[in-house]
């Protein structure tokens, strides 16, 4: 996946979360505030209270409001610019109490200047954060800290006529500057909403990244491994840039493929590519190997690295062993096609190598590197100038079972390409 796919992913989610947000919490709060003023409504009516033409027309603005804003959220409508207005828009509620009060009862906003609605803006703030966009939280943060303040300012000569008793008290009820701090709270709790909101959103960007890396290495490995080795790859490189393993490293290239090429059609080629990769790969399988990849006509393969093996040497050479025998089989089938025949060859080492996710952001693979990969591959381009197809070395020789050992023969200390100290091999005895 690109980068811009990435941002897709992220943006499908964060979409998906806004949307549920706003649904299901408008909803409530539709139904909380037109509830509300039809209760008032109702218990004004008998008499049973009093003076709530004020708190009626806000709950029924605000549950109006919130239908609105349900209403939109379900159709899915909310999108770029409508999302903050959306919200900034929640935080113009409390004050709408505010404005009514202003003109319709005798001390104006200062009637409720102290109330409940004042701790509404608190709550309206910690809604934006499920924006996931710290702009938006403090925006919330500071439209609610102004508007409160400017009300408390507007109505402030009926607060200033307030005179008790206790001293303390009446500070507390018409001091600007607590008036002031309070209006500072709600803007550093839109600081701390903001803080929380890209905290999330970096969660979910790490959880999409993830799903896919995850995604990745099943693309690359899905169609030699099974899920559960596939799960294991996953679990063992969470978090983990790369580890050194012990493994077994199988080379195996075709002999004769160039002049076969030049001869056939890439449809002829693919085709028969596909035939010879489709064995080997199983041979493969059968012994606990992962494919690492394909190089050409070349199949690499490890041992003892995606899950552990008893003896991943062993299982190397039974493998080898497995592909020589499917490959004669091929070329038998292939003679009696008429079709051109061509071989193989194998070479196998043991030995330490970096095992993990390597590669750019935008294109990681899943491999093995080190000394051990490469002579692997020496030896595997000896096979022709040692006359043997599987040629293996002397730490594999070594690992293996005594009748194993049986089916190999010492050729000698030789230097490969890349390598000044000579190296003990071994080649296989077939008829």
């Amino acid at each position: 996946m690109t980068h811009e796919a990435d941002f897709l992913a992220h943006s499908r989610i964060l979409d998906e979360q806004i949307h549920n947000t706003l649904r299901k919490g408008s909803l409530y709060s539709a139904a909380l505030g037109l509830s509300s003023g039809i209760g008032l409504t109702v218990l004004s009516a008998l008499g049973i209270i009093e003076n709530m033409l004020v708190p009626i027309l806000w709950t029924a603005f605000g549950g109006f409001y919130s239908l609105v804003v349900y209403l939109l959220a379900r159709a899915r409508l909310l999108r770029g610019f409508m999302v903050p207005a959306v919200l900034i828009g929640f935080t113009v509620l409390p004050t709408l109490i505010y404005v009514i009060a202003h003109f319709a009862l005798p001390s104006g906003a200062a009637t409720y200047i102290t109330g409940p609605p004042s701790y509404l803006y608190f709550f309206m703030i910690a809604i934006s954060g499920f924006a996931f966009d710290p702009r938006v939280a403090l925006a919330c943060g500071f439209s609610s800290g102004i508007q409160y303040f400017l009300v408390f300012l507007i109505d402030f000569k009926h607060l200033s006529i307030i005179h008790l008793s206790d001293p303390l008290m009446t500070q507390d009820l018409i001091s600007p500057p607590l008036f002031f701090s309070k209006a500072m709270m709600m803007v550093f709790t839109g600081m701390v909403v903001a803080v929380l909101s890209t905290t999330a959103k970096k969660l979910i960007s790490g959880i999409v990244a993830q799903e896919r890396e995850a995604f990745s290495i099943r693309r690359v490995l899905g169609a030699y491994v099974s899920n559960e080795v596939a799960d294991k790859i996953i679990a063992d490189q969470s978090g983990r840039i790369a580890e050194t393993r012990e493994v077994a490293i199988l080379f195996s290239d075709i002999r004769g493929f160039t002049s076969y090429s030049e001869k056939h059609s890439p449809e002829q080629i693919v085709a028969r590519l596909n035939e010879y990769f489709e064995s080997m790969v199983e041979a493969i399988q059968e012994h606990g190997g992962t494919v690492d990849k394909f190089i050409g006509d070349a199949v690499m393969a490890v041992f003892g690295g995606v899950l552990p093996l008893e003896n991943p040497g062993q299982a190397a050479v039974d493998a080898a062993q497995a592909m020589r025998r499917r490959m004669k089989g091929l070329m038998e089938s292939w003679k009696e096609r008429g079709e051109i025949v061509f071989d193989n060859g194998i070479g196998v080492h043991f030995g330490p190598v970096l095992q993990g996710t390597i590669g750019p952001e935008n294109r990681k693979d899943f491999t093995v590197i080190g000394d051990a990969v490469n002579l692997a591959s020496r030896l595997e381009s000896k096979c022709k100038e040692l006359a043997s197809p599987v040629l293996i070395s002397e730490t594999v020789y070594n690992s293996v079972k005594a009748e194993n050992q049986n089916a190999f023969v010492f050729l000698g200390a030789w230097t490969v390409k890349g390598k000044s100290d000579e190296i003990k091999i071994y080649g296989i005895k077939e008829s």
